[in-house]
């Protein structure tokens, strides 16, 4: 798993040992291709509906995690751009836990933030919503959590 900055190709390269199931106050991480690595969120409320309008129906809506900085001030947890990145909990400094995957932010209530983007003018978010990664293995056919 790619745990680094947006900015730097290196990045720190960490192998995946396993899930990493969650409840609320617990700490994650999150690793967005937009904005990067943000850790020390915090997991909030579960589950909460979440509805990314695909495919483009009505109700499109289904269960989440939610995450935010617990920072004064607060920190970005994703920006425009992140979704489909992974969500982590660090065990040591080469191993990681699978969390779950960003799905999207609670933007344009109040909790837009800035951040060092890739791609600038992109909103950012204090909140972070996602998707357990046990949940989505286990719900895709043929899925499975790659190790190492």
């Amino acid at each position: 798993m790619f745990d680094g900055t947006w900015n730097n190709p290196a990045g720190y390269d960490k192998k995946v040992i396993g899930y990493g199931d969650v409840s609320i106050g617990d700490a994650i991480c999150t690793s967005g291709a937009n904005s990067g690595v943000h850790c020390g969120l915090r997991v909030g409320a579960m589950p909460v509906k979440f509805d990314d309008h695909y495919p483009y129906v009505p109700n499109s809506s289904f269960n989440t995690i939610y995450a935010q900085s617990p920072f004064v001030p607060m920190t970005a947890a994703n920006c425009q751009g992140d979704s489909g990145g992974p969500v982590l909990t660090p065990r040591n400094s080469s191993d990681v836990l699978a969390v779950g995957m960003i799905q999207g932010a609670p933007f344009g209530n109040g909790y837009n933030v800035t951040a060092s983007e890739r791609y600038s003018n992109n909103l950012c978010s204090v909140g972070v919503y996602f998707s357990s990664m046990r949940t989505i293995v286990n719900t895709l056919p043929n899925a499975s959590l790659v190790l190492g």
